[in-house]
């Protein structure tokens, strides 16, 4: 069977991601790196990390959620 990996990326919630830091980048080339514990306090522990991505804000572009989907 195969794994669809972005849907997997897509449904993980703040509270289980492993690592400090959350990495965005947009299709312009703009790298955002975000705290995780930022994020938390915020937002949540619940959210996952694609309700994250779809209400991102581009500094560069101002394009928001950017529906390419590249965590890096």
């Amino acid at each position: 069977m195969k794994r669809n990996w972005l849907g997997v990326l897509m449904a993980i919630e703040l509270s289980s991601v492993e690592g400090t830091d959350f990495r965005i980048k947009c299709s312009c080339g703009e790298v955002v790196v975000l705290s995780i514990a930022n994020l938390i306090a915020i937002a949540g522990p619940d959210v996952t990390t694609h309700e994250i991505r779809k209400r991102a804000k581009c500094k560069r572009c101002g394009v928001i959620g950017d529906n390419t989907y590249r965590v890096i």
